[in-house]
């Protein structure tokens, strides 16, 4: 974690995750995010790598998503701690953006909403790639689909999470 300074160019290191400590000793993806005041929130993600002519291979392409584990970083005093649930927040994850917000409106609580991102694969797969897409919920661990029908939805590039901004709809007079 790194904390810009007064100036543009002032960077300081405050921390970095304390690996050992939380078994995270291949860390092949990993996510920063605000999570609220004075606080960030790191999502890992491991992958599950497969062989090139094996069936989950031919199904998902040359990974999945095994799991994430969820750490907060506080800026008051410069700890880790794991966090077990997102409680009433959703996290989306992915190549081009990665964000949080409060769970309603169709979009589950504790779960993590994630894309295909990682760029390389598409360009070696005949259909592409965009095979590693789902919802991880953090109660249990498990990984679902975001909508029906998804297993070949997302093969030509990787998809993109778009988030708006709640503009409040301005009266005519």
């Amino acid at each position: 974690v790194l904390s810009c300074g007064r100036g543009p160019l002032n960077l300081n290191r405050l921390s970095t995750l304390p690996r050992k400590e939380f078994d995270c000793s291949c860390l092949q993806s990993a996510y920063l995010l605000d999570w609220g005041y004075d606080k960030l929130l790191m999502v890992t993600r491991e992958h599950q790598w497969y062989k090139k002519h094996s069936e989950e291979f031919r199904r998902y392409g040359p990974y999945s998503t095994k799991r994430f584990q969820c750490f907060v970083f506080s800026l008051d005093d410069e700890k880790w701690s794991k966090l077990l649930s997102l409680g009433d927040k959703a996290v989306f994850l992915g190549f081009n953006s990665s964000f949080a917000i409060d769970a309603g409106g169709g979009i589950k609580p504790d779960c993590i909403y994630f894309t295909d991102d990682l760029y390389e694969p598409y360009r070696d797969l005949p259909n592409g790639g965009g095979g590693d897409v789902g919802v991880y919920h953090m109660s249990d661990g498990s990984i679902g689909p975001i909508m029906d029908a998804q297993e070949h939805l997302f093969r030509a590039r990787p998809p993109l999470w778009l988030q708006t901004s709640t503009i409040p709809a301005i009266k005519q007079i």
